[in-house]
C-alpha cells in the first residue's frame, strides 16, 4: 500500500458499488487488492488482480446482513464486474425473502482508512435502496429504508 498517496473517500467508495471519478487511478486497485490479499493471508499480486474467491471472502467478512428475526443471513457470491476503476461486487442473500426488517452493516476498508465511506445498494422486487456507511458507524447494523 502506498502511504504517500492521500486517501480520498469520494474516489474510494466501497461496498457493493465501488467508484472512481478519475479516468484511471491505479491506487484504488492497489489499495483494494492489498486489503483483500492480506485478508486471505497472501501477498498482494504484482498486477493487483486478486482471485474472485478472495474478494468474496473479504466482502462476506465485512458486510453483515441480519434477517427480520435477528439471525445472520449469509451472503452468496454472484460476480464482479470492472470497467476501468469502477468495480461492482454483486452478492445475494438467498435466505431473505423481503427487505422489511432486514438490517445490514458494511465495514469494507474501515481497517485501513478512518475516512472511508461505503455505499451499499440493495435491490429487491425492482426497488433499489442506497445506504451510506462510515467508519464512525463501526459494525452498527442499519435497517434498509
Amino acid at each position: 500500500m502506498d502511504a504517500s498517496a492521500p486517501h480520498d473517500p469520494h474516489r474510494d467508495r466501497a461496498g457493493l458499488d465501488r467508484r472512481n471519478d478519475a479516468p484511471h487511478d491505479p491506487r484504488l486497485r492497489r489499495h483494494f487488492s492489498a486489503v483483500v490479499a492480506k485478508h486471505a493471508g497472501r501477498l498482494r499480486p504484482a498486477d493487483y488482480n486478486v482471485p474472485a474467491a478472495d474478494i468474496a471472502a473479504y466482502v462476506a467478512s465485512a458486510v453483515s446482513v441480519e434477517d427480520p428475526n435477528g439471525k445472520h443471513a449469509p451472503l452468496v457470491w454472484v460476480g464482479l464486474r470492472r470497467t476501468g476503476d469502477l468495480m461492482w461486487i454483486t452478492m445475494r442473500v438467498p435466505s431473505v425473502r423481503a427487505l422489511r426488517g432486514v438490517k445490514l452493516a458494511s465495514t469494507l476498508l474501515f481497517e485501513n482508512f478512518d475516512d472511508q465511506v461505503n455505499i451499499v445498494q440493495t435491490t429487491y422486487d425492482g426497488h433499489r435502496h442506497s445506504m451510506l456507511f462510515t467508519a464512525g458507524d463501526g459494525h452498527q447494523l442499519k435497517p434498509i429504508p
